[in-house]
């Protein structure tokens, strides 16, 4: 869906007359996870994007291949990479502008500090240890977690379609733009559950890599405590208790499936111009209170 749709707005802004610039929301992870700096250039892939994609739709490669063969943690990734090289590839004389955020999360300042109306990404996963569910991560602690605010990234995207210096740009490149924290104002994995322990008063029972220790604690930690609770619903007769306890557990297992990449991996972004200016220990704690004033009400 990240290609077709990517080239549906592509073709549609093909289309619009007088159209100044097309500015298209990547991802700063389309660079698999490696050693050293990351730029604001393409990523280099094996084969055309074209050709990969293709045989990707007519099942002639398959997902877990195309992964293995371009060094992408997950197909997410690859289709936001590839979506990138099409765009580049049949844009024609179109001027197009990629921006690519990290770890999106709650607002730092507008509309109002703490803002966030999403489970998904970071914010799904304190969401997921305020409300106890989440008692184990795959990940290092010493790994950097870059995550920006939502509004700068807004911010972003507004300054790259309106900006005054718009007819200066190179028209025959496309500009690829990073929206993110960096090494810099980023906080590593474990500090960041530290906070995340101080503010909800719990405490995480295990971080590490993937391994039998992980596996050992998330049956313990994860898996027992759902299906004691979906059993104990059962015999109550409460079906929707028991849906919900399973549904827990599949939650807490695809949160460390999804952020396995970023929570295992540190990804030293640099881009060109000015990154954003905030404290990361600060945010963090915006982060705590957003997801407790607005999505603690609600399920995993």
């Amino acid at each position: 869906s990240n290609i077709d749709s990517s080239c549906h707005i592509l073709a549609l802004a093909k289309n619009c007359d007088n159209l100044q610039r097309l500015v298209i929301t990547s991802t700063a992870y389309v660079t698999p996870p490696q050693q050293g700096p990351i730029y604001e250039s393409l990523v280099d892939l094996p084969s055309p994007a074209s050709q990969i994609a293709s045989e990707l739709r007519n099942g002639v490669l398959g997902k877990e291949e195309a992964i293995a063969a371009t060094g992408h943690p997950n197909i997410y990734s690859l289709s936001k990479c590839l979506a990138e090289h099409l765009i580049c590839e049949t844009r024609g004389s179109l001027p197009v502008t990629i921006v690519r955020p990290s770890i999106i999360c709650a607002a730092i300042q507008n509309p109002s500090p703490g803002w966030i109306d999403s489970r998904a990404a970071f914010g799904g996963l304190v969401l997921g240890f305020g409300t106890g569910s989440l008692r184990v991560i795959d990940g290092r602690p010493e790994t950097k977690l870059d995550i920006v605010p939502v509004d700068l990234v807004a911010n972003c995207l507004i300054y790259e379609t309106f900006r005054r210096d718009i007819q200066s740009l190179d028209r025959r490149n496309v500009r690829i733009v990073f929206s993110v924290a960096t090494m810099e104002k980023s906080l590593t994995l474990g500090d960041a559950c530290k906070m995340l322990e101080l503010y909800f008063d719990g405490r995480f029972r295990y971080i590490g890599p993937q391994g039998p220790i992980l596996d050992l604690y998330q049956l313990f930690h994860h898996y027992i405590p759902s299906r004691v609770y979906a059993t104990v619903n059962r015999i109550k007769g409460n079906e929707i208790g028991e849906r919900q306890a399973m549904k827990t557990w599949k939650v807490v297992r695809g949160m460390n499936t999804v952020f396995k990449p970023y929570t295992n991996y540190t990804h030293d972004f640099r881009p060109e111009g000015p990154s954003a200016d905030f404290d990361p220990a600060k945010y963090m704690h915006v982060i705590c209170q957003g997801v407790h004033t607005n999505l603690m009400q609600s399920k995993l």
